[in-house]
């Protein structure tokens, strides 16, 4: 009998280790990125955005980022978010992952062609570099409100 029981309990406690048997999807340090869609979205009420000479400027409309996997604790204090080298403003969490907001078409052209990165800055950090930012192979002529964009189902993850 504690031949058969020593497996079981090496299983279970395998299971709590990585959050299964607690109903996690992954445990709490692991995350993955495994996609990501543009879109033109409507804002409403405006967004009012300062510049970096103090100035503020209104947009009415900006282009959506979702990155679509797992992204456990994620805040301001530990993880960030980058295109190339450049630093993504103000993440915030929808049904399915994450997502940020680019203000202009200049924004996006700049950044294509580089790699997309997560950074979680904690003692087991893994840095994700697994795709190329491509904005301009999504339809980005169709203006939809923001919460309706944030609800569209993510696409199909690429290979």
């Amino acid at each position: 009998m504690k031949n058969f029981l020593f497996p079981l309990v090496a299983i279970f406690s395998l299971f709590l280790s990585t959050g299964i048997a607690r109903g996690d999807a992954a445990a709490p340090d692991t995350y993955y990125f495994n996609n990501y869609d543009v879109a033109l979205v409507q804002l409403d009420p405006p967004h009012v955005v300062a510049q970096p000479n103090g100035a503020t400027v209104t947009f009415k409309q900006a282009y959506l980022v979702r990155l679509f996997g797992f992204f456990p604790d994620l805040d301001a204090t530990n993880t960030a978010v980058f295109i190339g080298s450049a630093p993504m403003p103000a993440v915030k969490r929808f049904t399915g992952g994450i997502y940020f907001l680019l203000y202009e078409k200049k924004q996006l052209d700049e950044l294509a062609g580089n790699p997309i990165r997560i950074s979680f800055r904690g003692p087991s950090s893994p840095d994700s570099a697994n795709q190329i930012f491509e904005p301009n192979r999504f339809d980005l002529t169709t203006l939809l409100p923001l919460e309706q964009a944030l609800k569209r189902p993510s696409p199909r993850p690429r290979p």
